[in-house]
């Protein structure tokens, strides 16, 4: 009997590899963006699961204090076990920490930076603002005109310097070379007069989530809107002020 003849084997050529490795480049580059957009739909979910435990033990911490809410910061150091490190003041993650499992949940997981924070409380600067820094009263939550409709957290951190000017908030963008913030600025009087235009500061909330922000409100109850929502172009006391205790 004759021996059975091995079937050849058709080796590649290299044309035919370059065009193989050209269309598996083509699928990754196909599949990659939509890779990232689920990875940052998914943190963005995570954030405002961070939010909506912050908005709860913001309001259990009314409930438990006779209505005060609580402070931005007290006139207090520090200790040396606290989740922000400041030798004036104690602020309201550290006010809050018998509310919160842990320092992740004041972490947006979207925000790179070491300090891990990005979830910020308002801050105006001054006595119209919702417990500000310092105060020696708190405030009651009676005393917000319209508390389901008050934001207090928000996505925050600092600027890009190109989008501090603008005064469309949806336009404003967040720095990646800046570090993250516990806070965000409201407007505060110039001489006497509103809107203030805020181009001093840089520490704004911003439309981090596909052109969306996660905000917590008084009331403690959650929304993703887009920040310009938040009405930080308008002066206290316009009902599209959604920033303004009044």
């Amino acid at each position: 009997m004759k021996p059975r003849r091995r079937a050849s084997v058709r080796a590649f050529t290299l044309i035919e590899l370059l065009v193989v490795i050209a269309i598996i480049a083509i699928l990754a580059g196909m599949l990659l963006p939509a890779l990232s957009k689920a990875k940052a739909k998914s943190q963005g979910t995570r954030c405002l699961s961070n939010m909506r435990q912050i908005g709860l033990a913001y309001k259990f911490y009314s409930d438990d204090h006779d209505s005060k809410l609580v402070e931005f910061g007290k006139n207090l150091p520090s200790a040396p076990t606290d989740w922000i490190q400041n030798i004036t003041y104690t602020y309201w993650p550290d006010l809050l920490r018998g509310y919160l499992q842990n320092r992740e949940i004041i972490h947006c997981p979207q925000v790179k930076d070491n300090r891990g924070l990005g979830i910020g409380m308002t801050y105006s600067g001054g006595t119209a603002g919702i417990g500000f820094l310092g105060a020696s009263t708190s405030v009651r939550e009676h005393q917000i005109a319209r508390p389901a409709e008050t934001v207090i957290y928000g996505d925050s951190g600092m600027l890009t310097p190109t989008t501090v000017v603008l005064t469309n908030p949806d336009q404003w963008e967040g720095d990646p070379q800046s570090g993250s913030l516990h806070y965000f600025r409201t407007p505060s009087p110039v001489n006497g007069t509103y809107p203030s235009p805020l181009t001093t500061y840089a520490e704004r909330m911003f439309n981090r989530h596909d052109k969306r922000t996660n905000t917590a409100f008084v009331d403690g109850h959650n929304e993703t809107i887009p920040v310009g929502k938040v009405g930080f172009q308008y002066p206290p006391g316009d009902p599209l002020a959604m920033w303004d205790r009044q």
